[in-house]
């Protein structure tokens, strides 16, 4: 039980970490994005003046810009390609853990409904009133439940099995009539 808050309290302090780091992230990929696009503005207005200059100097100038444009708009395309990325590996490790989390919360519910004390309990009350509910929560006769059971084992135990149905029914035959 100790050790069971204790995780949920150090999952609780890893996710606030992680949302800490997500947003540091967050605001650095945005003046990294910023800064991008603000040296890829400087530049457009350094290739406007330069196309204002016909000499043969000034064209090979904005060739050299051009090619610059190109690398700093690559720059930031992968710089939003990255980001895109991380963001969809992120929701899909969210949805990982999400699932992991369920399964883990059902396998416990399972493991707690049909612990050996609370099976014991359920073969006690069946005996007592001669009911059985089984795990879909359905209510039959706790006699009609055996023989149907029984019958459908006993052809998979062969021989053996004639022979184990009949000491269960007269074992069971006894249990009711003593409960009685």
């Amino acid at each position: 039980m100790i050790s069971e808050e204790l995780d949920l309290k150090l999952k609780a302090f890893d996710k606030e970490k992680e949302a800490y780091n997500d947003s540091r992230k967050e605001m650095d990929y945005k003046n990294d994005l910023k800064d991008q696009q603000d040296s890829i503005s400087k530049l457009q207005k350094r290739i406007d003046v330069a196309t204002k200059d016909d000499s043969l100097t000034g064209q090979k100038k904005l060739q050299e810009l051009l090619n610059q444009m190109k690398e700093e708009q690559k720059k930031l395309q992968d710089m939003v390609q990255s980001n895109v990325d991380e963001s969809v590996n992120k929701m899909y490790d969210n949805e990982k853990e999400r699932l992991s989390d369920t399964t883990e919360k059902s396998i416990q519910d399972l493991e707690k409904k049909w612990s050996d004390s609370n099976i014991a309990d359920m073969v006690a009350n069946a005996l007592g009133n001669n009911t059985f509910t089984d795990i879909d929560g359905n209510v039959t006769s706790l006699k009609e439940t055996m023989m149907n059971f029984l019958n459908d084992s006993g052809e998979a135990f062969g021989v053996l099995g004639n022979i184990i149905k009949n000491d269960l029914n007269s074992n069971l035959q006894q249990s009711i009539l003593l409960k009685m």
